[in-house]
């Protein structure tokens, strides 16, 4: 009997403070998105594979790869408020506004 309330009671400290306090109080629970995952893993195993010293060509392309990075920032902006532009248009004429 002492056994089963024992074990009951280190399930249930367990519960409350792993599940209570720690996620719902204190906000340590973590999420992770699919995406955020793989994007994750791939750079974690790119880590792996690069030395802790950068040679002048590594140095060149990440600065190339970062530039490409912001290109494609960029166009994605512009498709996105372009794309706002064309609903709010749409609705001016569709509504008669003109």
């Amino acid at each position: 009997m002492n056994t089963i309330v024992w074990v009951f009671t280190i399930i249930l400290t367990f519960v409350l403070l792993e599940y209570f306090l720690n996620n719902t109080i204190i906000g340590l629970k973590s999420t992770v998105k699919e995406k955020e995952e793989k994007d994750f893993i791939i750079s974690k195993k790119e880590a792996k594979k690069e030395t802790i010293i950068p040679t002048e060509k590594k140095l060149q392309d990440i600065k190339i790869k970062e530039k490409k990075e912001e290109i494609i920032a960029e166009k994605i902006i512009e498709d996105k408020e372009k794309k706002q532009n064309e609903m709010i248009f749409s609705d001016y004429y569709n509504y008669g506004y003109r």
